[in-house]
């Protein structure tokens, strides 16, 4: 049997450890950037691979963090242009 603490955790490809709700941070931090204006509404972010690099994570889990932005009416993806801040409701 597993312990709960290993079931936790997981190792990126760089060997760093990470919790498993690790979109749920980069999505707050996004969030954050978005609320206090540091990305302003109609500006493009950085780009996935960019920002799955910044934060060390794969790109799967960036992903899942920005599609949560786009469901919650903070981001739009523009397909072959980038993806866009649209709001910085609360």
């Amino acid at each position: 049997m597993i312990s709960n603490e290993i079931q936790d955790t997981w190792v990126n490809r760089r060997g760093e450890s990470h919790d498993r709700t690790s979109y749920i941070q980069i999505h707050n931090d996004m969030k954050t950037k978005i609320t206090t204006g540091a990305w302003q509404v109609g500006s493009r972010i950085p780009s996935e691979r960019k920002l799955a690099e910044d934060y060390g994570v794969s790109r799967m889990t960036l992903r899942q963090a920005v599609q949560n932005l786009i469901d919650d009416g903070l981001l739009r993806r523009a397909v072959g242009s980038g993806t866009y801040v649209t709001s910085q409701k609360n």
